[in-house]
């Protein structure tokens, strides 16, 4: 069947197939379905002519839910998650990390702060970022926090390669250190690497009090990325 231009699967309930052509959330799916009373267990190949009408119609003639997303904010989204994962980003902070390592060069510690906002850091701050971008707001103090608890995460990873042991962190550590690999415990030292970590903390759950109790989920993870055993 298709509706507005779109193939809908015969063999899947109303609901999931709404759900799974339109990208619509459970709850936006359900409330298409009720407004032209159809039940959501009751797959399309069982919708009268009738009620096939009904749905083409509401998605036709531009059906608005709330929770629904702009197409604007859809394309946002992907967009700059695309900008953080990418050549501007992720990849790009990868790319230098990689160069660093085949060339033997010891970076400084500006080279590898820069290098981990590219890599963990682009996708901290996209996390933070897309919430902007889904409230169509612009708080600085998210992409704040951001920056501070990926830089955070970093060295706290760091410091798990230096001093933590396989059975508590999953992973081979002192792979770092066997490489000959600057790091950010290695330039700064242990306990100013723990200083760091505890202070951008600090800095990350300070950026949000302009939210109040509404930002503990997020102080809350915030300590929890330097607590952390692994």
């Amino acid at each position: 069947m298709r509706i507005a231009g779109i193939d809908i699967p015969d063999n899947k309930r109303g609901e999931i197939a709404l759900t799974y052509i339109y990208g619509l959330g459970r709850s936006s799916a359900i409330k298409i379905l009720n407004t032209a009373g159809i039940s959501v267990d009751k797959k399309v190949s069982e919708w009268t002519e009738e009620e096939s009408n009904k749905i083409r119609n509401l998605i036709s003639t531009d059906f608005k839910i709330e929770g629904d997303l702009k197409s604007e904010v859809r394309l946002n989204l992907i967009r700059t998650l695309s900008e953080a994962s990418g050549l501007k980003g992720m990849v790009l902070g990868q790319s230098k990390d990689l160069e660093a390592e085949k060339n033997n060069k010891l970076l400084e510690l500006k080279d590898i702060i820069n290098l981990q906002k590219l890599k963990t850091g682009a996708l901290f701050n996209w996390s933070l970022k897309s919430a902007n971008i889904l409230a169509e707001q612009n708080h600085d103090s998210l992409e704040k926090y951001a920056d501070s608890i990926g830089l955070a995460f970093q060295i706290k990873d760091d410091l798990l390669d230096h001093e933590g042991t396989m059975e508590k962190t999953g992973k081979k550590v002192g792979k770092d250190n066997a490489a000959g690999k600057a790091t950010l415990v290695s330039l700064l030292g242990v306990e100013n690497a723990k200083k760091r970590c505890l202070d951008l903390c600090e800095e990350a759950c300070d950026s949000l009090d302009f939210f109040g109790a509404k930002s503990e989920i997020l102080k809350t993870a915030a300590r929890f990325t330097i607590e952390r055993g692994f």
